[in-house]
């Protein structure tokens, strides 16, 4: 819940830069990728304020979602905090996941074993 809200927080913060701060930024944006500083859609100020507010409701959009992504997390890890035996339930069957996996690995290393021997020139 922390990150997404930081998350949204540092967006927020970015459109509330003055338009001047921000089209000076755009411009330099331009300039070093060899464009005019000013191409001439974005000479009047609507147009800019425009972009910032579609920006803006792009990022807000991404922040709702890792909010919303958040949120479910943070309930999954309240379920399991607030009934310990489910989370010892997960422990013991992950536990048991790896036993079979551990004895799996073994048998089959053991068969590929005897397949060698067996092959082996004696």
């Amino acid at each position: 819940e922390s990150l997404a809200r930081r998350a949204a927080e540092e967006r927020l913060s970015l459109a509330e830069h003055p338009l001047k701060e921000r089209d000076a930024e755009l411009s330099w944006r331009r300039v070093s990728a060899g464009q005019p500083a000013a191409p001439e859609a974005s000479k009047s100020p609507d147009g800019d304020v425009l972009a910032l507010v579609t920006q803006l409701q792009a990022d807000m959009k991404e922040a709702a979602k890792m909010f919303a992504c958040a949120q479910t997390q943070q309930a999954s890890c309240d379920r399991l905090r607030s009934c310990p035996e489910q989370a010892d339930l997960q422990a013991i069957e992950l536990k048991m996941g790896n036993l079979k996996l551990r004895k799996a690995v073994d048998d089959k290393r053991a068969k590929s074993m005897s397949c060698t021997e067996a092959q082996a020139p004696q």
